[in-house]
């Protein structure tokens, strides 16, 4: 095989490998999430988007420019529509999440390719957005379906445009109308899309010719090749004038999400983004941040290069619909995140271009293909050993309040598979402290909104035997597990595992959380948090933390059972700086069956209630 038969069989193959690649990358940290259940927002969202009449969700979304009780319309219809067929079923809606993340990471390629006229700058810009240890939210928790949705619909309208745009005749009528509908379908995902016309403004800036210096060819521009770009500007004033006055049903009406238009609110909100893109455990400095923007700045119109300038604009203006208000997530900020990956993949690729001009201009042309698989793949690898370390950290948090969920509805269902229609039920305890997340967990995974939930914490006076006995169904909650009837609390002291989210506070040995995606391993040691072990020695006062040096150990001897079997105690203390909560270590039996395992703690010759941890 001749050199040039073999250049050309590597760029066949390099983009399918390149496209592979990505899919591989992205699938290694985001498989995951396909076993995860819904999260505190999912519910609350899910239940608004089914609550209310179908009809009311229809208006909405037509009538995109008035607020309505759905917020986001778009993404309540997704809502619904999945919930119709699924029901409280996680996996279809996480799959279809990462389907639709796939898509992006796709639009990212494409645009960036446009806008940059280089495939590999695309490839590139495609690595660095498919996935982020910052953006986990996006992968796990489908409460952010609003931001994936958006930045789908937002480069989906974008890639339209660039692509109409390169078209010799003007828009046809379909095209005007697929454009605006993709566009109002972004502006009922999220609010984000606001800046798609300042995105259509910059394109044209630098990539076309606007005639700003006469009226009259600006007028006819506008009639003409602008056109489109106007009618975004002009549903976006509708919009924008037709949420703001209206503040009933409005996002302008939770504290949150009103903006404080200072340059020390904007300064807070972009440091804190900042500091999470670069995965930094404490904020940039103000000096740092505005450093970084003006070498950014410089580079971009030194190089006098269009991408970079495209991409340094994008990053600033696209943020400013959440840059005035209370910090977000990460994860809020999808669609700024593409600039940055624009931005960084451009750099990379021009400059390594600039090097590799450097050896002779025959290897040098004739093995650019090598230049460009080196690039990806040693980015591919840098970030694959970097997130390695990195992906679980935020993970094992983000899991906690969906694993509650999925515990509460599971020990639900088991104690009462079927409610009947219309009745009436009273929780004597529960894990939640707002008002709402019973009701939203009851109805919708009993499928019935005719139910009538009553929470005890919520009633002015406790119930009496003669009002709980009027209820259909009653159910009392301690240590993380429901009861179909009232528990005894106990009077004294009860050694028994702290819980936290509904889990047992029970970690590994380096402090990650024992969980369900997580299990503890038969011969393991693990670190267990315990309350009512009793004084220390020396004692310390009722009330008062334990102090972090010298560790004050248990006086009283301590006992653990772990699926009834007696293990030894290796460690017994007081936890540091906590109040009546105490570390205790212990092994877990090699002989421990897989499942979900009791433990019980005893002291002072008290045998407190089990707890049940996985084991795997």
């Amino acid at each position: 095989m001749t050199l040039s038969a073999v250049q050309a069989h590597a760029r066949r193959v390099l983009p399918v490998l390149a496209a592979l690649s990505i899919a591989g990358f992205f699938f290694r940290f985001t498989a995951p999430s396909l076993n995860w259940y819904f999260s505190s927002d999912d519910s609350m969202n899910l239940y608004r988007s089914w609550y209310w009449p179908i009809g009311s969700l229809f208006r909405a979304n037509f009538l995109f420019f008035l607020n309505s009780p759905f917020y986001r319309p778009f993404v309540s219809a997704w809502y619904r529509l999945i919930y119709y067929f699924a029901g409280f079923n996680p996996v279809p809606f996480h799959v279809i999440v990462l389907t639709m993340v796939l898509a992006n990471i796709w639009l990212t390629y494409a645009v960036c390719r446009r806008l940059t006229g280089s495939r590999e700058i695309g490839a590139l810009a495609a690595l660095l957005i498919s996935y982020h240890p910052g953006f986990g939210s996006l992968y796990f928790d489908t409460g952010f379906a609003y931001d994936v949705i958006c930045y789908l619909l937002y480069f989906s309208a974008f890639l339209f445009y660039l692509t109409m745009r390169e078209q010799s005749r003007g828009p046809r009528p379909w095209q005007w109308i697929t454009f605006l509908a993709l566009y109002v379908c972004a502006l009922n995902s999220k609010e984000m899309a606001v800046t798609l016309p300042v995105c259509l403004v910059i394109y044209e800036l630098l990539y076309r010719k606007v005639p700003w210096t006469s009226a009259r060819q600006l007028g006819h521009w506008l009639k003409s090749e602008g056109a489109l770009a106007a009618a975004a500007v002009l549903v976006t004033l509708v919009f924008v004038v037709g949420r703001g006055l209206d503040r009933h049903n409005s996002l302008l009406s939770i504290q949150p999400y009103v903006p404080v238009f200072t340059w020390d609110r904007f300064m807070t909100t972009s440091r804190n983004f900042l500091s999470g893109l670069f995965i930094r455990r404490h904020l940039l400095s103000a000096g740092v941040l505005l450093a970084l923007w003006s070498g950014m700045l410089v580079t971009a119109w030194v190089s006098k290069s269009r991408p970079l300038r495209f991409a340094w604009l994008f990053l600033i203006l696209s943020a400013l619909p959440i840059a005035f208000i209370d910090p977000r997530s990460l994860a809020q900020y999808y669609i700024p995140f593409f600039g940055w990956v624009l931005y960084a993949a451009t750099l990379l690729v021009r400059s390594t271009e600039f090097l590799w001009r450097l050896l002779p201009n025959s290897f040098a042309e004739q093995f650019s293909w090598l230049r460009a698989s080196a690039l990806f793949l040693i980015a591919g690898l840098l970030l694959l050993h970097y997130y390695r370390r990195l992906w679980r950290e935020d993970l094992d948090a983000i899991s906690l309040g969906p694993e509650q969920q999925r515990s509460v509805v599971a020990q639900l269902h088991v104690l009462r598979p079927v409610l009947r229609h219309g009745s009436r039920i009273l929780f004597l305890d529960d894990p939640y402290t707002d008002r709402f997340r019973m009701l939203f967990l009851v109805h919708l995974s009993y499928r019935d909104s005719s139910l009538a939930v009553d929470r005890a914490k919520f009633m002015e006076h406790f119930p009496d035997a003669n009002q709980i006995a009027s209820y259909d169904y009653v159910f009392d909650y301690h240590l993380g597990r429901f009861y179909t009837s009232a528990q005894r609390r106990p009077s004294g002291p009860e050694p028994a595992i702290t819980m936290e989210f509904g889990q047992p506070d029970v970690f590994h040995s380096d402090f990650q959380r024992v969980t369900r995606l997580s299990p503890a391993k038969p011969g393991e040691m693990v670190i267990s948090m315990v309350k009512d072990l009793g004084e220390t020695s020396p004692k310390i006062p009722p009330g008062q933390p334990f102090p972090p040096d010298p560790l004050l150990d248990v006086v009283s001897p301590v006992g653990v059972r772990v699926g009834g079997q007696r293990v030894e105690v290796i460690r017994k203390f007081g936890w540091p700086e906590r109040v009546n909560n105490y570390r205790v270590d212990f092994d877990i039996p090699k002989d421990a069956r897989p499942g979900d395992v009791n433990i019980e703690i005893i002291a002072s010759g008290v045998t407190g209630p089990a707890v049940a941890i996985p084991v795997r």
